[in-house]
């Protein structure tokens, strides 16, 4: 079991410090933790807007007038709408930051060239076109763009930077002035770059270079994700980290999120037209079957401990970490059992998520429970309620099954944990009485 734990941290290690430290990873994940209060704000309001109960539209059309929801669902255009557009004024911001540029400008200068490069004409269902910004590609479509935008335009003010190729002013000049100066040459030479993309995709048969890595990139990639195989990688490789100690889900979130939250906002602009959600694998699907209790499904370890267990130490355990496991907030069972290089936990923990996640795939593909429709909702969401808000009843109920199929899984293993921990605590409680029975004759 050791040689086990020391060739995982041998290959795993390295990779996960390489994607913990990498500057750009990092900036693309803060960039969607900006988005996420946002999405998860709108979709509150079009709950409000479609609140599923008879009789709620009319009563609010008669209280509040017949146009009422149309400003909540104005706000779907000004947050899953802009997704794309948010992201990349994020990653310039976050990149900045990181290589000690400035922050503001770049932000500015990202959104300038996100724009840019997206057609200036919107073609009518009648034929012909009208000048204007369709908002297409400034939500979940435009992902893959806004981080290239992102990344490209700070390398380009980075490179004009590093080579003072700006125009220094005298240091009598204000700061504010002497900023704006200096900004000039990254500022024209980052347009004329992004003009120069523009031109070369004009030629092209494309509309868009939106278009272009949306067909070459982002789909087939959003396509391959979509799938049992990738799926159960993605868990694996989770979990795996989380034996050495590495936060899995951190690492997961770093490389998989602008995939996953583009096809969850996808399913979700589809579930809003009324239109079949498209993707079953999705950062809902990941959040609402496989984070029960947290990375690991741990709300049916915890279960499994109170079915079986007899160690005070585990019983205690689970008591204390019971409240914060039902918010999936699992640190406390995590570090406290541990399962951290913890061998006879080994299987369920790892193997245990990966057929739970395989298992609600196969039942959603045959169509038994239906895709989550991708509602942002907060990742503290307890179990049923996150089911039901994104799948319906269907979807709670497939939670309670998964929790049921977890807690059989982890039944057998927590059970050989407790028999060892428990043997010891009676060992210990015989070694203090028998250090009591000792008499204590002092000395003469």
């Amino acid at each position: 079991m050791t040689t086990i734990f020391d060739k995982l941290e041998r290959y795993l290690l390295p990779v996960a410090e390489a994607f913990s430290k990498n500057t750009y990873l990092n900036a693309i994940r803060d960039a969607f933790l900006v988005n996420m209060p946002l999405l998860i704000a709108g979709s509150i309001f079009l709950l409000i807007a479609a609140f599923p109960i008879p009789g709620y539209g009319p009563f609010m059309a008669d209280l509040l007038g017949e146009n009422w929801s149309s400003y909540m669902w104005g706000i779907a255009d000004v947050t899953f709408g802009m997704m794309g557009l948010i992201t990349a004024i994020s990653v310039g911001y976050n990149l900045a930051k990181a290589f000690k540029l400035d922050a503001l400008m770049i932000a500015v200068l990202t959104l300038i060239c996100f724009l840019l490069l997206l057609p200036f004409s919107i073609e009518l269902d009648q034929g012909g076109s009208i000048k204007g910004l369709s908002l297409e590609y400034l939500g979940a479509k435009g992902i893959f763009v806004s981080i290239f935008v992102g990344i490209l335009v700070t390398h380009i003010v980075k490179f004009v930077m590093d080579r003072k190729l700006y125009i220094k002013m005298p240091e009598s000049v204000p700061e504010g002035v002497a900023r704006s100066f200096n900004a000039i040459v990254p500022v024209f030479l980052t347009l004329a770059v992004f003009i120069a993309i523009k031109v070369l995709v004009d030629w092209s048969s494309f509309e868009s270079l939106h278009s272009i890595i949306y067909s070459i990139l982002q789909r087939p990639l959003q396509n391959v994700t979509d799938g049992p195989i990738a799926l159960a990688v993605i868990v694996l490789f989770e979990q795996l980290l989380w034996v050495l100690g590495i936060h899995g889900g951190m690492v997961v979130n770093s490389v998989m999120t602008p995939v996953l939250d583009s096809l969850a906002i996808e399913n979700y602009s589809a579930f809003l037209a009324g239109e079949q959600v498209p993707y079953i694998v999705s950062s809902s699907f990941r959040s609402v079957y496989l984070l029960m209790g947290g990375s690991g499904l741990t709300l049916g370890l915890i279960i499994a401990v109170f079915i079986v267990g007899r160690s005070r130490q585990l019983k205690s355990l689970s008591k204390m970490a019971l409240p914060a496991n039902v918010f999936n907030v699992n640190e406390p069972i995590i570090f406290g059992m541990p399962l951290i290089l913890n061998p006879v936990m080994l299987i369920p923990w790892v193997l245990g998520p990966v057929l739970i996640a395989l298992f609600t795939y196969f039942v959603t593909y045959i169509g038994l429970v239906p895709s989550p429709n991708g509602m942002p909702i907060p990742w503290t969401t307890p179990i049923f309620i996150s089911g039901f808000l994104t799948a319906g009843v269907k979807g709670a109920v497939m939670q309670l099954i998964n929790l049921v199929l977890i807690t059989l899984i982890y039944l057998p293993f927590v059970r050989i944990l407790d028999r060892q921990y428990y043997h010891e605590e009676l060992q210990e409680e015989k070694e203090s009485e028998a250090q009591i029975a000792v008499p204590d004759l002092g000395t003469a």
